[in-house]
């Protein structure tokens, strides 16, 4: 967390804004060879990387932010 890097490989890109802060999220499947495939997460600020891969909810990372609501 809050390592500089240049983002990997992905399958998808977006940006998000919270609270005037720019978010891009990464996303790539975890195993394109399932049937139902899963998706895993990376979130980057500025350059720097806050959220590393992570299988789960993104909503849920958004939602911890301390900004999160005050909109």
């Amino acid at each position: 967390m809050g390592k500089r890097e240049k983002p990997a490989a992905t399958s998808h890109r977006m940006k998000i804004c919270v609270a005037g802060r720019t978010y891009v999220v990464e996303s790539r499947p975890l195993d394109a060879a399932r049937e139902q495939r899963c998706y895993v997460y990376r979130v980057w600020s500025d350059g720097v990387l806050v959220k590393d891969w992570t299988e789960g909810n993104m909503a849920d990372f958004f939602g911890m932010l301390p900004e999160a609501g005050k909109e």
